[in-house]
């Protein structure tokens, strides 16, 4: 689901939510629109976990900024360990997932579900 703010209908969704995993890449822009969401998620349901996960990280590109911006999602929730920039995930389906992309998965993915889905 979008973290969209702007449909009525979601606020519930935000309201009895438990956990959100809020997608988000190492940019200006979409650091920027991370936070506004969370600022309003928490607002609406102050007692909601949320897991920041870190997509498209470029291991060419130097994140000057990569400890600022996890200590300032920090103050909102976890940063999950991050998912590299790979072809494979525009080839994900509701199919199948590849074994390359998998295996890239399972770290991320992992930590989520022990942190945060399996106790629910």
């Amino acid at each position: 689901m979008p973290g969209r703010l702007d449909t009525n209908e979601l606020i519930a969704v935000y309201q009895d939510a438990e956990v959100i995993v809020c997608p988000f890449s190492y940019e200006k822009m979409t650091f920027e629109s991370t936070m506004f969401f969370v600022q309003v998620a928490k607002h609406v349901n102050p007692q909601v976990r949320i897991v920041f996960l870190p997509n498209r990280l470029k291991s060419s590109v130097n994140y000057e900024l990569k400890a600022a911006v996890d200590e300032q999602l920090a103050q909102f929730g976890t940063v999950a360990p991050a998912l590299p920039d790979r072809v494979g995930f525009q080839r994900i389906d509701t199919v199948s997932i590849s074994s390359d992309i998998r295996g890239v998965l399972d770290n991320s993915f992992g930590y989520i579900y022990n942190e945060y889905l399996e106790t629910i």
